[in-house]
């Protein structure tokens, strides 16, 4: 769906540029000039993506924990990257991979409602007054000679700089294009006044920015129309809060492959602009002589028609932030109880019932959406592996004839647990893997194979660490598949001491479980790498064949001679399962602490050492 309205946009602005190629080789300077300013967004969109390096989640972590911190960084980021469109749709990507909550994400979007102001201030105030074309030329010598080079950084200042330069250069070209057609036509003679031309012109902003996907480039266009008299100051007003509500399109159109939140973003985004945009129509008359006042008090002119604009501008969406901030959490609250996200239902399958549905799971933190950015691709990946971590704990316990919610509790597992009755299950383990984790982890192999480059070494090592944990845990479920046979068999044997053995087996996995699912909630790392540490040492010592207790049991003739093979493969598969499930909880860990994956690996305790610390 979000393809197919991309390639009807596509379409139209083709054709659009083709015919104005057709009518005015003035009108194809003008289009000419919208083109070059849309790449130099993009551009500058690839230059800033060579400066993340990882970095990305730790900064949105500090800036916008608090709703004014989220505010501001809405409002810096769209002014560096000057597209409130690009800040909303890399918003949605943020929060459909788990980097933000929504009310962070809204107070985003606040703010790239009042970043976007500063483009048209940069142009009234200066790219109008000076002749910009001068400054990009060397902008743009300068970066292509820098995108050239092989180090990222050089390449990333050079695509920075190459965007401003096209930036400038579609401005002057905007300028020019419409100078010269002011002499063959003049548009301002189709002017409409009083309220039809209010309403007439705000549907033309809004079809305009749709189709140019982006407001910044729309205001751009109605600056320099104003500037050159081709449109009125009242209809230009009308265009600027049309452009405002169309710049909600592309965000909705940028959350239709995304997952619930996403959703819920653009829907904030719909009814944030709507509202402002209803305010700025209900409320033009004060507003505009409130311009008139604030302009006198600024030294502006009586003709200087767009820097009035520009205020009327930043005046509405400011206006519109002061009126909608107070609701934000309750804006939040509602869209959350509309569109419902259940990225974090958990999979619970009783220990001793057949699970009775028959779907299949899909990815729901990995889309379309969220692999653009390499940050925001692994942030998603890594929530998506956590979903499969959970899927595959549900299935072990189930497998292992346990209650999941048992193994999560924070209370220490209670032996009689495992020690009771069990009852065959009727739903195959093959079968849930196949429903619950094979999908997931298909789609998560996939996704780290597509991650837009280039990536940070530490990003790089991460990812490979990541593929290895999620074969570790896509084999540890097989693993209990052979295991489960046995447990059942041998659990309630008239054998004592081998009943024993397999509840011991039993035991140790369900332990094993209930804390690493502990550990994974560690706020300390020194606390959790020595935790890690422990289980460890414990699943060493938990070896039947390494610690003797199995040539105990056969020199004894303590068990039938018959079970000893039996006997020694479960414990194989004890140990090799218990392997792991730790070595991917441990990847897990480290991936969502943001710590470098092959150091912590590398501080992972031996023996000795957690000897030393437990008892010295």
């Amino acid at each position: 769906m979000p393809s197919m309205f991309k390639r009807l946009f596509l379409i139209i602005g083709l054709l659009a540029l083709l015919g104005s190629a057709w009518w005015s080789s003035d009108i194809q300077q003008i289009g000419a000039g919208v083109a070059i300013f849309l790449f130099g967004m993009l551009s500058m969109d690839e230059g800033f993506k060579t400066f993340t390096g990882g970095t990305l989640e730790k900064l949105l972590s500090v800036s916008t924990n608090k709703v004014w911190k989220s505010l501001g960084f809405g409002v810096l980021a769209t002014t560096l990257v000057q597209s409130s469109s690009l800040v909303s749709v890399i918003t949605i990507s943020f929060l459909s991979s788990g980097l933000l909550e929504l009310v962070q994400g809204i107070g985003i979007i606040f703010g790239a409602n009042i970043g976007t102001t500063t483009g048209a201030w940069l142009v009234s105030a200066f790219g109008l007054k000076v002749n910009i074309s001068a400054y990009a030329m060397p902008m743009l010598m300068v970066g292509v000679v820098l995108v050239m080079q092989s180090r990222k950084s050089l390449k990333g200042i050079g695509h920075i700089l190459t965007g401003l330069g096209f930036l400038f250069l579609g401005i002057h070209f905007m300028k020019e294009g419409f100078d010269a057609f002011r002499g063959a036509i003049d548009l301002s003679a189709y002017a409409v006044s009083g309220w039809l031309g209010l309403l007439l012109f705000t549907l033309f902003g809004v079809v305009a920015t749709v189709i140019m996907q982006s407001s910044h480039a729309t205001l751009v266009l109605i600056i320099t129309a104003l500037a050159s008299g081709q449109v009125t100051y009242e209809n230009a007003i009308a265009l600027a809060i049309g452009a405002n509500i169309g710049t909600t399109i592309t965000a909705i159109i940028g959350a239709l492959g995304a997952n619930a939140p996403g959703k819920q973003l653009a829907a904030a985004h719909l009814v944030f602009n709507g509202m402002t945009a209803i305010v700025a129509l209900t409320l033009i008359t004060p507003l505009i002589q409130l311009v008139e006042v604030l302009s006198g008090w600024l030294g502006f002119g009586a003709e200087d028609y767009t820097l009035k604009l520009s205020l009327f501008h930043t005046l509405f969406n400011v206006l519109g932030v002061v009126i909608m901030l107070p609701f934000i959490r309750g804006l939040a609250s509602v869209l959350k109880k509309l569109i419902v996200d259940d990225r974090r239902q958990q999979l619970n399958l009783p220990a001793s019932q057949p699970d009775r549905r028959t779907e299949t799971v899909a990815p729901k933190f990995i889309s379309d959406v969220v692999m653009h950015h390499p940050d925001i691709a692994l942030s998603a990946i890594i929530e998506e592996i956590t979903r499969m971590w959970d899927n595959a704990v549900a299935v072990m316990s189930y497998a292992l004839y346990l209650n999941r919610k048992d193994l999560e509790s924070e209370m220490p597992l209670d032996l009689a647990l495992v020690n009771s009755e069990i009852h065959e299950n009727t739903t195959d383990v093959d079968e849930l893997y196949l429903r619950y984790i094979r999908p997931l982890n298909t789609a998560i192999i996939k996704a780290t194979s597509n991650i837009p480059k280039p990536m940070s070494k530490t990003q790089d090592e991460t990812v490979f660490a990541l593929k290895l944990a999620c074969r570790d845990l896509v084999n540890a479920v097989k693993d209990v598949k052979h295991l489960q046979k046995n447990v059942l068999k041998y659990h309630d044997h008239t054998n004592d001491d081998l009943a024993r053995q397999y509840r011991t087996f039993r035991f140790q996995l369900a332990s094993l479980l209930h804390n690493l699912q502990n550990i994974l909630n560690y706020p300390d790392r020194e606390e959790a790498l020595l935790a890690f540490s422990e289980q460890q040492q414990m699943l060493l010592n938990s070896d039947i064949v390494r610690n003797g207790h199995l040539d105990n049991l056969i020199a004894g003739h303590k068990i039938p001679a018959d079970t000893i093979t039996s006997l020694m493969n479960d414990s194989q598969y004890c140990l090799d399962i218990g392997h792991r499930v730790l070595q991917m909880a441990q990847t897990l860990y480290w991936a969502h602490s943001g710590t470098p994956t092959t150091a912590t690996r590398e501080l992972v305790l031996d023996n000795d050492e957690l000897s030393e610390l437990t008892h010295g």
